[in-house]
């Protein structure tokens, strides 16, 4: 009932943003509700257990390869004997900056935005896959961020030490700003470096992948009940992009670039979720800030006030379909259906 609520919330805020755009620190506001709500839970998520663990023994593991920024995030709580609650505000804290950074400084409707992002990167990445959610959270800040060049390479560097699997989309990112076909020259020498880049990290990273596709493909440990029907919606916002291209105009080159690519991509990899589940889940899990992007891209290049609130609904209504399939289809869901608060233990 509390995710109904905050998305029912948020999804009349978003209706009325032109209204109501002036108020200030509304936003922060909502995003203080978040940080508090997400950060105070009590055995609530699918990683759960596994998240406790980490933070049970950051002080005693002694594998140095674990010594990235998520582990030591949980070595400064303990430290400092923030306990589980203070480690979660932290996390989540830091999961929510890049969304709420974005959103104010670069997107049309912040309420929108955070309408969509809610259901699934939120619940799911946010309180659930912490890690990944991480992972996510920063690629999408680097992909929008228009500063200081360290500080985009930086940003590009920084979601890896969350989660390794964030180098498939900041592979297929680089893939899509190479493809330019106003040189063939050029354009064959990058893919020629391309290519040796990619093989370097297949080799180096060989376990770990042989092991990914021996789990999630070969045997398929996982089942990911929803995936097909989550793919199927995002499918829904990389046909609407694909179809309006050449009617709005997408202001950032490289952005246009990688949201024409994954639209793509996410459209050919949809028919086989229906047979690799999980895995694909989990790849496209990285897709899901396309959502973002394209909504905001499509909300921005209108004029008609009319049509913008009739296209605002349409997304409100998507957003309101996505929570409702990872309820009832999500073979996990059910962690997250008894919100306790640590207050109470």
């Amino acid at each position: 009932m509390n995710y109904l609520l905050f998305l029912f919330v948020s999804s009349i805020l978003a209706f009325y943003n032109d209204k109501i755009r002036h108020i200030k620190h509304l936003g922060q506001f909502l995003f203080l509700t978040l940080i508090l709500f997400a950060g105070t839970r009590w055995k609530v998520g699918g990683d759960w257990e596994q998240y406790t663990i980490y933070y049970d023994i950051a002080l005693t593991d002694r594998n140095p390869l674990k010594f990235i920024l998520f582990y030591a995030i949980n070595i400064f709580s303990s430290i400092l004997k923030l306990e589980i609650l203070g480690k979660n505000i932290i996390l989540i804290t830091l999961f929510l900056f890049p969304f709420y950074y974005v959103f104010k400084k670069y997107y049309e409707n912040f309420y929108l935005s955070l309408c969509i992002l809610f259901p699934i990167i939120f619940i799911v990445y946010g309180m659930g896959s912490v890690r990944q959610g991480l992972a996510i959270a920063y690629f999408f800040l680097f992909l929008h961020y228009s500063g200081d060049r360290i500080i985009k390479i930086v940003l590009f560097i920084l979601p890896f030490f969350f989660h390794p699997t964030v180098l498939i989309i900041q592979i297929f990112y680089i893939f899509t700003q190479i493809f330019k076909f106003d040189n063939y020259t050029k354009l064959f020498i990058k893919l020629f470096f391309f290519t040796i880049i990619l093989l370097v990290v297949i080799y180096i990273g060989q376990d770990y992948i042989e092991t990914k596709i021996r789990n999630y493909i070969i045997i398929d440990t996982y089942k990911s009940v929803g995936a097909f029907v989550r793919a199927g919606l995002l499918s829904i916002f990389c046909i609407i992009f694909l179809v309006s291209l050449k009617k709005i105009k997408v202001e950032n080159e490289e952005i246009k670039n990688f949201l024409f690519f994954s639209s793509i991509f996410v459209l050919v990899l949809f028919p086989f979720t229906f047979y690799f589940t999980t895995s694909l889940d989990r790849i496209l899990a990285y897709f899901l800030i396309l959502k973002l992007s394209i909504s905001n891209e499509v909300i921005k290049n209108i004029d008609d006030k009319k049509l913008k609130k009739l296209i605002t609904t349409f997304f409100i209504f998507i957003s309101f379909g996505y929570l409702t399939v990872w309820y009832f289809l999500g073979n996990k869901s059910h962690y997250w259906f008894n919100h306790q608060c640590c207050y109470f233990y």
